[in-house]
């Protein structure tokens, strides 16, 4: 879905607060703040258990692999 906009913004930045929540923390914090925007449970769990269906965008930094990431891995065998 890379290219595809959102349409809600605000869900968009809900979500993204709530996600990074969960890494940085734990995933019941990142559940708690998402419920608490009023954000629905299925897309709840959704967001915070299925990493595939996640926008590269919304990926962690730290979390993301970057191409010189990949070059530098097959190179270090």
């Amino acid at each position: 879905m890379e290219g595809h906009s959102r349409k809600n913004l605000k869900l968009a930045q809900i979500v993204e607060v709530g996600v990074a929540l969960s890494y940085t923390d734990s995933t019941a914090v990142g559940w708690a703040y998402l419920e608490h925007h009023g954000v629905p449970s299925k897309m709840i769990l959704r967001v915070l258990t299925d990493s595939l269906s996640r926008r590269y965008s919304d990926t962690p930094l730290e979390m993301r692999k970057f191409p010189e990431d990949l070059a530098n891995a097959s190179t270090a065998k």
